[in-house]
């Protein structure tokens, strides 16, 4: 729709909230905060690129966090850095020129 939102759902809330980026109880209060001041031109991009982190590394349970692209920023208090799972080696950039 050549619109520069990222949208939110369910794998975007909880690792934007987890890395610390928003504190929201919601996915619509997430949304509009992420929305907010959102750098041009990347919303799709992250939006993609969050979701495969939701599902493949930043998950509700026995999340990855030894092996996440975003670990040493990430707030997340509770991780889990056992480095004993196997992970694809593809580059985490997907979608972005669509």
């Amino acid at each position: 729709m050549d619109r520069d939102i990222c949208p939110v759902d369910t794998h975007l809330h909880r690792t934007l909230n987890r890395i610390g980026l928003v504190k929201a109880k919601s996915p619509d209060k997430t949304f509009f905060a992420i929305n907010k001041n959102f750098p041009k031109s990347i919303a799709h991009s992250f939006h993609t690129n969050l979701i495969r982190l939701g599902r493949e590394i930043c998950t509700p349970k026995n999340y990855k966090c030894g092996i996440c692209p975003v670990e040493n920023i990430c707030k997340f208090s509770d991780k889990n850095l056992n480095n004993n799972f196997i992970s694809e080696n593809r580059p985490f950039m997907l979608l972005d020129n669509i």
